[in-house]
């Protein structure tokens, strides 16, 4: 194999480790909404917090990673035609760091005795993660699309 093949592979193999980190995260985050006790809120709203938090961490640090040097200017370089899809996928990140912090600082500012804002912010948590494993699924197809061309399967 190619260094470049190599290379590529690898990229693949981080990108799906972290799809798969971002899709348990978001798992445990769905359990959690889906127990809502009727009583002591106040710990199970501590769990969401920190669930949340971790997710939300994750993403930054993903998102960061793919500025910073990451994949997607490797998909670039590797495939020059694909400009206005990463040109898309980047926006996306930005709104989805947009969308996870106002939702950070709205859980944040939530208390146990605000059953409103607790559904609320558990709604908008779940469309949230839906968001996500959408842009998650996109990323996957265009990083497979440019592996699979990197292996010779042809533009």
């Amino acid at each position: 194999m190619s260094d470049k093949n190599q290379q590529a592979g690898e990229r693949a193999k981080w990108l799906q480790a972290e799809f798969e980190a971002i899709s348990e995260l978001s798992k445990v985050l769905r359990l959690h909404i889906a127990h809502m006790p009727s009583t002591n809120i106040a710990e199970w709203l501590g769990g969401l917090k920190l669930a949340y938090n971790r997710l939300h961490e994750h993403l930054d640090r993903f998102f960061a990673d793919q500025r910073e040097g990451g994949y997607l200017d490797d998909i670039l370089e590797e495939r020059p035609r694909l400009e206005r899809d990463v040109t898309r996928l980047r926006h996306e990140q930005a709104e989805l760091s947009r969308i996870a912090d106002s939702i950070q600082r709205d859980l944040d500012e939530t208390g146990p005795d605000d059953r409103a804002l607790i559904a609320d912010v558990c709604a908008r948590i779940q469309r949230f993660m839906a968001i996500v494993a959408n842009h998650a699924k996109c990323e996957a197809m265009l990083t497979q699309l440019v592996f699979n061309l990197d292996l010779g399967a042809g533009e």
